[in-house]
């Protein structure tokens, strides 16, 4: 019922805001499973820049799956 109404992107939006304009942060970075092609979109659409790939990392549903590094700096953010 939520999925889709950028609902999770406006909330990030937020907490990039307070890390970046409050908190004074000078990068902010997150990992993700390489196969949530939905949130890896979304975090681009940020400004994120996939920085590394840590290959087979995560044993889950019976499966080795890659984690996606991900970052974002002040400067970045700022210009967007």
């Amino acid at each position: 019922e939520y999925l889709g109404k950028g609902y999770g992107r406006e909330a990030v939006s937020l907490l990039l805001d307070f890390a970046f304009r409050l908190r004074n942060m000078r990068r902010v970075w997150l990992t993700v499973n390489a196969d949530n092609e939905r949130a890896i979109r979304s975090y681009k659409g940020l400004g994120f820049v996939e920085e590394g790939r840590l290959r087979e990392h995560v044993w889950q549903d019976g499966a080795y799956h890659d984690w996606v590094y991900m970052g974002l700096m002040r400067t970045e953010w700022e210009a967007r």
